[in-house]
């Protein structure tokens, strides 16, 4: 019974982490459109003094709520029969979803400018506002942590005992991929690949526990997370736990092989006659300053050091695949996209020719749908039909509205839809898969700790020298 609960708990708490590492999943804050950066901005300040800041700083083609027209009349039917929802609901763009923001889109070649005049807005108005993320290298930090596991792994004794509870800081760093969550899996890894040797030595547990350089390790780690977040701090405490629990199981396993093995190899040297610091470790530790020394870099060179006023979490209108792997992200309430948009050109352009008599004149449109015209004429063997396509639902017909929208005299909504690359994308309010509240001091917050990481090994590895141990 004992050994059911020692097996059932450590299993419980496994499968609760892999849970909350895909429930509490976050996104850097990458720039949400391919062609534009998203300006919120407390909805207190007037759209007037909002586009006034941004006009003073040289932000042309603003797209607001203000400037939209009716970007297609028909010159047969000015006033159109067909259902014109689509024109309400594009309004959704212009405002988060709880209604606590405006949004204006900008030009991303004018994201230099926009990031002056979000500037003066914060000093002139104090107002809650910010920019959508603009990072390079957004991915770079677990990448970099993906790499360290990998070396780590061809370079340690044990590498079941390695690679099983690294799984999870692995999988955390691609949950969190910020820089300080995975300066922080860098350390975890360090401390992994330092205990390794030590498996299946006599006082293996006791040993980690009390040594003063995992340690350490453990709490600048701790303090990097927490330093993120206090969700992140509390979610990282959950995987390291896990990674724990791995490692108790593994042992557990590899107690219950022993009992059925005749002859049991026992190193002699115990694990604490064995430091963990020595000269097959000693250069890993300082190596363990390279993928740190690289988050640092790629932070540096994608960090927006601009000043902002404080925000929470923000649900932005965003375009997904619903296919992609944006589909893990929770989507709210839908708004139109570029495909809607076509759709409702193809039900203007079409209506003066429909057969309104037809049940279905008006029928969800189809990609190779057809309006066609019949035309009759007399000859000298009679009457004639011959038929005319006069519309088809294909690439031509999209990519002509696409060249109509880009010629368009004002800033409309619809240039944002059609800038868009991917094919068939739907658009949503985003729930809680980017932060955006990088603020100047949070920046700087955050350079200091990944500092604090990075000296972490070089330090260990100096004062080993420093000490001489030879083993």
């Amino acid at each position: 019974m004992k050994t059911i609960l020692r097996v059932f708990f450590p299993t419980i708490l496994i499968f609760s982490t892999c849970i909350a590492l895909l429930v509490f999943k976050t996104m850097p804050a990458a720039a949400l459109w391919e062609a534009y950066s998203v300006l919120y901005v407390q909805n207190s300040v007037p759209e007037s003094d909002i586009l006034s800041y941004l006009e003073n700083e040289g932000c042309s083609e603003v797209i607001s709520a203000s400037v939209q027209k009716n970007p297609l009349v028909s010159s047969i039917t000015p006033i159109s029969p067909v259902d014109s929802s689509y024109l309400q609901k594009r309004f959704g763009y212009f405002a988060d979803e709880s209604g606590t923001y405006n949004l204006f889109y900008i030009p991303s070649s004018q994201n230099a400018k926009a990031k002056k005049a979000l500037k003066e807005i914060v000093s002139k108005t104090g107002a809650s506002c910010g920019l959508d993320g603009r990072e390079r290298f957004t991915f770079a930090s677990p990448i970099i942590c993906a790499v360290l596991f990998v070396i780590f792994l061809f370079s340690c004794r044990y590498k079941s005992v390695f690679v099983l509870p690294a799984i999870f800081p692995l999988a955390f760093a691609f949950s969190r991929p910020f820089p300080l969550p995975c300066a922080a899996v860098c350390l975890d890894f360090l401390c992994l690949f330092l205990i390794n040797g030590s498996w299946k030595r006599r006082g293996y547990f006791s040993a980690i526990l009390k040594n003063p350089v995992l340690i350490i390790l453990f709490f600048t780690s701790i303090f990097c997370t927490f330093a993120s977040s206090v969700q992140t701090g509390l979610l990282y405490i959950l995987t390291f736990s896990s990674q724990n629990a791995l490692i108790y199981l593994e042992y557990m396993m590899s107690k219950v092989l022993e009992e059925e093995k005749s002859f049991v190899y026992t190193p002699i040297f115990s694990a604490r006659q064995l430091p963990i610091l020595r000269r097959k470790t000693i250069p890993f530790t300082f190596f363990a300053s390279i993928p740190l020394l690289a988050i640092l870099a790629f932070f540096l060179f994608s960090a927006s050091f601009v000043a902002r006023g404080s925000t929470s979490l923000v649900s932005l209108p965003t375009p997904f695949l619903p296919s992609s792997t944006n589909g893990l992200l929770s989507y709210g309430e839908e708004l139109p996209s570029a495909n809607d948009y076509f759709v409702w050109v193809w039900n203007i352009e079409t209506f003066p020719y429909r057969n309104l008599n037809g049940s279905d004149s008006f029928k969800t449109v189809q990609y190779g749908d057809q309006i066609i015209v019949d035309h009759y004429r007399e000859t000298s063997s009679g009457i004639q039909n011959s038929r005319e396509v006069l519309f088809e639902y294909n690439d031509d017909f999209t990519n002509e509205i696409k060249k109509n929208v880009q010629n368009l005299d004002y800033p409309a909504i619809e240039k944002l839809l059609v800038s868009e690359q991917r094919e068939n994308f739907h658009v949503a309010y985003n729930h809680g898969g980017f932060i955006r509240q990088n603020s100047q001091s949070q920046n700087a917050r955050t350079l200091l700790v990944l500092i604090t990481a990075l000296s972490e090994p070089i330090l260990i590895g100096v004062l080993y020298l420093i000490n001489g141990r030879k083993r």
